[in-house]
């Protein structure tokens, strides 16, 4: 079975489209979503409509937590000017997609064939954990204290993969504000699991910087 991890797209459905047209169909049978797919992009509506449509497996991220914490009356982010745009950006979510965000997992457990997957936002220990390739004794122990032969991650926004003994954790990077130093950038993974083996693949298309300025005007 083949996967498109996706992760991070922020309300920025330009950057989404733009990955979702340019894989084949055929590379992919399902997407996973690692989480914040709304919270500071101008089309949070638009991005969760497209991840229903496709049926991607979505977990939370923090910004769904957020979003959440935020609906139910959080007086953090009432008036807060840090807030200001996301509290705009989401007055566009319908009620079914504010119920959708609420009853997402913190994070799931795919098996294929002889393989599991992890899916997290932050960690296995906490949606706002960040993880980079630099620490690798950090994503060492992750990897022990897991079932599954991998682990999806997502949240800091930069794309890695690590190899340990006969785990893999991967971070796609992020859809929507990748951190990789490219302007209009939009990173995505693709994992192949067949039998008890897997193969995986970082990768990066751009989108089109003047559509996404318009969505946020």
């Amino acid at each position: 079975m083949k996967f498109l991890v996706l992760s991070d797209v922020h309300g920025n459905f330009t950057a989404l489209k733009a990955v979702l047209d340019a894989v084949d169909k055929t590379r992919y049978d399902r997407i996973i979503a690692l989480g914040d797919n709304v919270g500071d992009g101008p089309c949070p509506d638009k991005v969760l409509l497209a991840l229903e449509e496709k049926q991607a497996l979505m977990i939370q991220g923090n910004r769904e937590q957020l979003a959440v914490d935020h609906f139910a009356g959080l007086p953090a982010t009432q008036d807060a000017l840090q807030w200001e745009f996301m509290r705009a950006s989401l007055n566009f979510l319908s009620l079914s997609q504010r119920q959708l965000m609420a009853g997402l997992p913190g994070e799931l457990t795919v098996k294929v064939d002889d393989v599991s997957i992890r899916a997290v936002h932050g960690s296995p220990d906490s949606v706002r954990e960040l993880l980079y390739a630099s620490n690798q004794r950090r994503l060492q122990e992750c990897l022990e204290q897991i079932n599954e032969n991998i682990l999806l991650c997502g949240h800091n926004h930069h794309q890695f993969a690590y190899l340990y003994e006969d785990k893999l954790t991967m971070n796609p990077g992020s859809v929507g504000l990748s951190q990789a130093g490219e302007p209009f950038r939009a990173d995505y993974g693709l994992l192949n699991v067949n039998g008890s083996q897997f193969s995986f693949e970082l990768n990066h298309v751009y989108y089109d910087g003047d559509a996404a300025k318009q969505d946020y005007i």
